[in-house]
């Protein structure tokens, strides 16, 4: 005969002891002195493991996303900057040169290549106003957890494991870019 399996799914875990540790006031403002980012501006981060697949992950819709909301030269996009966080590459990555060389061009984009603690992700993270992923593919979606956790807005397309967790007030799932570009504005 048949058998019935009941299946449980446990949501993965990336719970944060005292979130207010990475976003009091103090602690923002050394986070952004030690990342060398603006105090006078509202920051979105999107960090990524670049030893990944870089097509699935999606940096570069993050950066014309962002571009499409806040134009460079627009009074509104010089107060607003982008954070990119990876890992350093494991060897020469043609598709990381290039999309450094293109964010280059543009002031209010900083890029971190640098292999961080958690404690120094999660203070990255909170010294940030929202993190953002326009991912094709995500696995856990860690970032995007320990995002939410301390209270950043988290702007993600609505595909993959983090449409599990996403929800709530300071989740903002997005179809397509033209609403994730609505979402930052």
């Amino acid at each position: 005969g048949e058998t019935s399996l009941r299946v449980t799914r446990v949501p993965p875990p990336a719970e944060i002891e005292n979130p207010d540790r990475y976003i009091n006031p103090k602690a923002r403002r050394d986070a952004r002195k030690r990342f060398g980012l603006p105090n006078d501006k509202v920051l979105f981060v999107f960090g990524f493991d670049l030893n990944s697949t870089m097509s699935l992950k999606n940096p570069m819709a993050v950066i014309e996303a962002f571009r499409r909301a806040f134009p460079p030269g627009d009074l509104l996009g010089e107060r607003e900057g982008l954070v990119i966080k990876t890992l350093p590459p494991a060897g020469p990555h043609q598709a990381w040169d290039a999309l450094k060389a293109f964010a280059s061009q543009d002031t209010r984009l900083q890029m971190i290549e640098a292999s961080l603690d958690r404690t120094g992700i999660l203070a990255l993270y909170g010294c940030c106003d929202g993190f953002i992923s326009l991912h094709r593919s995500e696995g856990l979606g860690r970032g995007h957890a320990e995002a939410l956790q301390i209270g950043l807005d988290v702007i993600v397309t609505d595909y993959s494991s983090t449409t599990d967790f996403c929800t709530g007030p300071w989740a903002h799932p997005r179809a397509d870019s033209k609403c994730v570009t609505s979402a930052l504005a």
